[in-house]
């Protein structure tokens, strides 16, 4: 009788330790969803779409383009200073 009340013991831990890990993994993807309109993960499609690079330095790409052209700048000073 001892025995199997260890062993539903271990069950019970080993699902409170499941459940534990479902909700840090419901807490993640509440992350992920986003808290736009919709609450989805259209949202977070959206703000992905913001790092293309539409706006005034505020993206990724934009972001690289700037430090192209400082690059570029950098050079011709260089070849204007030899």
């Amino acid at each position: 009788m001892e025995e199997l009340i260890e062993v539903m013991k271990e069950i019970r831990d080993e699902l409170q330790e499941m459940n534990t890990k479902l909700d840090n993994i419901d807490y993640s993807l509440g992350a992920l969803k986003g808290n736009g309109l919709y609450d989805s993960i259209s949202d977070l499609y959206e703000k992905l779409d913001d790092l293309m690079g539409r706006g005034l330095y505020n993206s990724i790409s934009d972001v690289n383009e700037k430090l192209e052209s400082i690059s570029s700048s950098l050079d011709t000073i260089e070849i204007n200073t030899l």
